[in-house]
């Protein structure tokens, strides 16, 4: 089972972390309801003509020309081999016609040749993110999710085979650049407010759609995390941390209580004031009546960041109100990179719905905390917190989407 972190703390631990996490289980990516060629603005706004446009010089034209004919024959070639950083094949240019060929699932080899191929642009964009630089990729990178959820409800991973020799793999996708993207360009998102806004929009629009808050949900509270003034950047790995096993330890940003054998599980309110209390953080509770929910069940976990751990911890965290049956993984998004893989980016793993029990979120300074029964509510609802809409988009959102304010039932410093 893989260690699991909220989306806050994913984006907190240094990367040298995230590559030590094993795989998750297996949830293998199947067809979802057929949808028409308009859905999502596919055929309007994000049709093809609508993009921005991206001019090469000739002689760099040529280059993208054979490079693209290449990956549609499935031979990464030149992508692979050739060394970087290249201007033409490292530049925002190349990436927004890769883009454009290949973020649809083809008939012919299916996940297999989306796979292979989202794997080659991932690994040449961890190595060389000059081609993450340029903000009008929003509009491409956009898109390719928009793709991606037209075909996968989140799951993370593509049988391969048939017969004896089926194997489970994991699914490079769109999902995976976006995150990418997203984080190599948050200091222009945080400053450009109309680009700000337009991937709320966009993202909040996606709550309406099948299967759209799935994935979005994630991403709205990454730009949440983003948007916090207490954020603190992620300090660079030291050539030590490859020779540590890597401890969790509770923070603002992953708000957990470790506790002693034998410890009496507290009441829901005195939990909370025992988490919050020595991390600096006050908290709000959302929607929750204090008054019925059950005493924190003390979890037993590893808290190392290990491939293999061994350590035996009891904590009380997020997952302590959750049903016993759900067992203690985490409910938020997951980094973690496949054993063996020799390409230097992390899979970003977008769990499946769960209705049990609360989720936490850390923002200002200020854990909240709402039930996972009402998860679009409460990420929304921390958009508005995090002031990436104003009044208007929020009293839009909840009259045209059936979501509702949830009410603050509880507060403590």
């Amino acid at each position: 089972m893989i260690s699991t972190m909220n989306v806050a703390k994913l984006l907190s631990v240094p990367f040298v972390i995230a590559l030590l996490l094993p795989q998750s289980p297996h949830h293998t990516v199947g067809p979802k309801a057929k949808t028409n060629d308009n859905d999502n603005g596919l055929n309007n706004e994000f049709a093809l003509e609508n993009g921005p446009k991206f001019v090469l010089p000739h002689q760099e034209q040529i280059v993208v020309d054979q490079v693209i004919k290449e990956m549609k024959s499935g031979y990464g070639g030149t992508l692979v081999t050739k060394a970087g950083p290249d201007k033409t094949l490292d530049s925002s240019s190349f990436l927004s016609r890769y883009l454009r060929e290949f973020s649809s699932v083809e008939n012919k080899r299916g996940l297999k040749d989306y796979n292979y191929r989202f794997e080659r642009i991932l690994a040449r964009a961890s190595e060389y993110p000059t081609m993450l630089d340029d903000p009008r990729l929003d509009w491409d990178i956009y898109r390719s999710l928009l793709l991606y959820e037209q075909f996968s409800d989140g799951a993370d991973q593509f049988q391969d085979g048939t017969g004896d020799d089926v194997v489970i793999r994991e699914l490079d996708s769109a999902k995976d650049l976006a995150w990418m993207y997203i984080e190599h360009q948050s200091n222009g998102l945080m400053h450009n407010k109309i680009r700000q806004q337009w991937w709320i929009d966009h993202l909040a629009r996606g709550f309406n759609q099948p299967s759209g808050s799935r994935v979005n949900r994630w991403f709205l509270l990454q730009l949440c995390f983003l948007a916090d003034p207490n954020r603190r950047p992620i300090p660079p790995p030291t050539p030590d941390d490859s020779l540590k096993t890597q401890m969790r330890m509770p923070s603002a940003e992953d708000p957990f209580l470790i506790v002693q054998e034998h410890t009496k599980a507290p009441a829901f309110e005195d939990a909370l004031h025992m988490i919050a209390g020595p991390l600096g953080l006050s908290f709000e509770v959302w929607g929750i009546d204090p008054g019925k929910m059950p005493s924190a069940r003390i979890l037993t976990v590893s808290l190392e960041m290990a491939k293999w751990p061994t350590d035996r911890s009891r904590i009380i965290g997020q997952e302590s109100w959750s049903n016993p049956e759900a067992g203690t993984r985490e409910y938020g998004v997951q980094f973690f990179h496949v054993v063996g893989q020799r390409a230097p980016y992390s899979h970003v793993s977008i769990p499946h719905d769960r209705k049990d029990g609360v989720f936490f979120f850390s923002f200002n300074k200020r854990l909240y905390v709402w039930s996972k029964a009402e998860m679009d509510d409460g990420v929304l609802q921390m958009a508005k917190v995090a002031g990436l809409m104003d009044d208007a988009m929020w009293v839009q959102l909840t009259s045209t989407q059936g979501l509702r304010q949830l009410k603050t039932t509880l507060t403590g410093q």
